[in-house]
Order: C-alpha cells, then sequence, then structure tokens
C-alpha cells in the first residue's frame, strides 16, 4: 500500500479497535452482576438510527461509505454542472477551463481532506443533536440532570452515521480539484489582481471555515457544560463521556479509509468522464513566469 494511505489507515483501525473494545466490554458487563462497564444500549442498538444490534451497524458503518461513494460516481457529474451554474452567479465574469495538473498528492493532502470531512459531520450532528430536541442516535432517554452528557453520546454516535453521508458533499469537490476544473477571472479595468482558482474551492472554504470554528465552540461548550454537570469531580468514568468527542474526528475518518482508496484508484477514469461532461471546456496550462514578461 502507497505510504500517502497511511495516515488515513490509522484512522481505520482505530475505529476497528474501538468497535471491537465496546463489544467485548458489553459481553463482559453481560456476564457479571455489577455496575455496567458500558451502556448496554451501545450492544443491542449502538447508532439507534440504524436497524438491529452493534454487529450489524458496525457492518453496515463500513459498507455504507462504499455505497455513497458508488453513487458519488454515478451523479458527480451532474453535481459538477449545478455548481457552476450556482458558480457562475456568485462570481459573475468568471471563465471556466481545465488546467493541466500532475497525477501525484500527499498523505498530509488525503489525511486533511478525510479530517475536515470528519469536522464536518461532526458539526453537522451536533446541530442535530443540539437543537432537533430528539435523540436519533443515542438509544435510551437520559437521566434527569445528566442531559448533557446524554447529548454527548448522541453526538459521539451520529457522527459515526452522519460521516458515510458527507461523501455527496465531499468527493464531487475533490473529483473537480483532482481534474483540475479552475475558474479564470480578469478585470483589466479595474485595479486588481486576475484570480485563478479551483470551481471548487469557494464552496470548499466555507465548508472548511465552519467545520472547523463550529468543532472548537461545540467542544468547548459540551466539555464545559460536561464538568459542571459532573461538578468538576475528575475521578467520575462519566467524565470521559465529553472527552472522547476530541478524538472523534481522528476515528470517524477511518470510515472514509475504503472510499478514499477508491476515489484514489479511479481518479484518472473519473477525471475523463469530468472532462467529456463538460467538452465545451478548454484544457490549459499556465506558462512559465519569464514567458509571461512584458516586452518594454
Amino acid at each position: 500500500m502507497k505510504t500517502k494511505f497511511y495516515l488515513i489507515l490509522v484512522g481505520f483501525i482505530l475505529t476497528i479497535v474501538l468497535f471491537i473494545s465496546i463489544i467485548i466490554l458489553g459481553l463482559i458487563s453481560a456476564s457479571f452482576s455489577g455496575p455496567s462497564l458500558i451502556p448496554k444500549e451501545y450492544i443491542y442498538s449502538f447508532v439507534a438510527i440504524l436497524p438491529g444490534p452493534i454487529y450489524t451497524d458496525i457492518l453496515l458503518l463500513y459498507t455504507i461509505p462504499i455505497s455513497f461513494y458508488y453513487l458519488h460516481y454515478l451523479t458527480f457529474p451532474y453535481f459538477s454542472k449545478t455548481w457552476i451554474f450556482f458558480h457562475k452567479i456568485i462570481r459573475r465574469k468568471s471563465q471556466y477551463a481545465f488546467l493541466k495538473i500532475g497525477e501525484k498528492t500527499s498523505f498530509y493532502k488525503l489525511f486533511l481532506r478525510a479530517f475536515y470531512a470528519a469536522l464536518f459531520s461532526f458539526s453537522i450532528t451536533t446541530l442535530i443533536s443540539s437543537f432537533s430536541g430528539i435523540y436519533l442516535f443515542r438509544a435510551g432517554h437520559p437521566i434527569s440532570g445528566l442531559t448533557t452528557l446524554f447529548i454527548c453520546e448522541d453526538i459521539f454516535l451520529g457522527t459515526f452515521f452522519i460521516t458515510p453521508i458527507s461523501i455527496i458533499i465531499f468527493f464531487p469537490l475533490w473529483q473537480m480539484e483532482d481534474s483540475g476544473l479552475v475558474t479564470y477571472r480578469h478585470l483589466p479595468e479595474y485595479r486588481r489582481t486576475p484570480e485563478i482558482e479551483g470551481v471548487h474551492a469557494l464552496l470548499y472554504r466555507v465548508i472548511k471555515g465552519y467545520a472547523g470554528l463550529s468543532t472548537i465552540i461545540t467542544l468547548a461548550y459540551y466539555i464545559y457544560a460536561s464538568f459542571n454537570v459532573l461538578g468538576w469531580d475528575f475521578t467520575q468514568a462519566a467524565i470521559l463521556t465529553p472527552l472522547i468527542l476530541i478524538a472523534l474526528p481522528f476515528l470517524v475518518m477511518g470510515l472514509l479509509f475504503i472510499p478514499i482508496l477508491l476515489h484514489e484508484k479511479y481518479i484518472l477514469k473519473n477525471t475523463s468522464r469530468l472532462r467529456k461532461s463538460l467538452n465545451g471546456l478548454k484544457l490549459i496550462d499556465i506558462p512559465d513566469i519569464n514567458d509571461m514578461e512584458i516586452q518594454q
């Protein structure tokens, strides 16, 4: 396996370790009397919105991302056309083309892609869990006075469910970038430099900005609120509930490991498909800066 996948592979392995640990703790708790090591709801209904116990939920959490990747595979040319339509409205007087780019990428870039998708999924799940008034992802009902901790668990479980769905948004943007689809805007009558950037960049910046800011605010709020609920008693096991949210993005990004492998495998084929779909756009190259000098 190429080294560029190693960081995401670590996340994939961590999810497996997490799921196995939950199952083992659940089996131990079922075998002995006394306080449960883990909520029993995690075993008979891990992610409440999914059918079945934790065993089928885990299977679905690994297969749903693959299904969404192939849904993306079928629909991303239409997504690209739709986004270009709106991009023309937002960025008037823009021109569009395919820029000739290389084929290499780095492990750092793939990691950041998966990480931002995880942050975005975490942020969306937080909105659902915090403001919907219902608990879609955590089975059971909160104990009086511990609603904040219950919401933290709902966010924790829900992010595993939302992350695969984020493929529909992120993978088309990545494919547009990897295909070299760019927008160019030059207004010579104005005192401003020409703009050339990926068509995906405008939407991608908004998503990343929202995901990053929302995650920071969410973590700060729920960690502080949970500590208040627990009376700042760090000896209680429940203190781990809000703290695990910090590691959550690194865990759920592992669910994107196989889809990212598929993305890299089919990237050239998908680039060709996108160029055929947008066959009115030219293939251009950026000249060397020395060739752009104006002779006085």
